[in-house]
Order: C-alpha cells, then sequence, then structure tokens
C-alpha cells in the first residue's frame, strides 16, 4: 500500500510515453515495477541464478494492465473502508 502513489506516478509517466523505469522491492523476493516499454504493472518473485549479481524474474507472479490496477485500487479501498465500519450502527437523533 505504501507505494501506490509511486507506481501511479510511474504509470503516468508510461502513459505519456516518458521514460520509465520503476523497480522496488516489497520483500523477500517480490518486487513490483513498471516500465515505457510494456503498459503493465509487474508485480513478480525474482531470484539470483547461481552467483550472477542480477536477479532473474520468475513465473509466479501477475502483470497487470493499467486499468486492471486501478480496479485492483478501488476494489483494496473498499474492503478497507468495509473492515474499518464493520459491525457500526447507524444512529438517528431527532432534529432540534
Amino acid at each position: 500500500m505504501e507505494w501506490i502513489d509511486d507506481v501511479d506516478s510511474a504509470v503516468e509517466r508510461a502513459t505519456t510515453l516518458k521514460p520509465t523505469q520503476f523497480k522496488v522491492h516489497l520483500g523477500e523476493d517480490w518486487y513490483i515495477s513498471v516500465s515505457d516499454t510494456m503498459p503493465f504493472i509487474d508485480i513478480r518473485r525474482w531470484y539470483q541464478k547461481g552467483s550472477e549479481v542480477n536477479l532473474c524474474p520468475t513465473l509466479v507472479g501477475i502483470a497487470l494492465t493499467f486499468e486492471q490496477w486501478d480496479r485492483l485500487k478501488e476494489v483494496t479501498k473498499m474492503d478497507i473502508m468495509v473492515k474499518e465500519f464493520k459491525g457500526v450502527e447507524c444512529c438517528w437523533h431527532p432534529s432540534s
């Protein structure tokens, strides 16, 4: 969740055809990346092959279109709101 604004900025740059190479470590072997060469948000597990310095992508992950990314953010926010307000009851007060 803390990287959403940065990913959105990278998507904005990529959609306006500006050079974009965004990649951030999410934890353990997981990274999220956005590139101007492919119109996707890539959330993927990476690994180090043998003694090589560079990481290699695995098949484990997902590539979301920019539209799917926006939809995922909407659903995620809705789930947060539902959890936050679970158990809250309406309270009616007489008007004065």
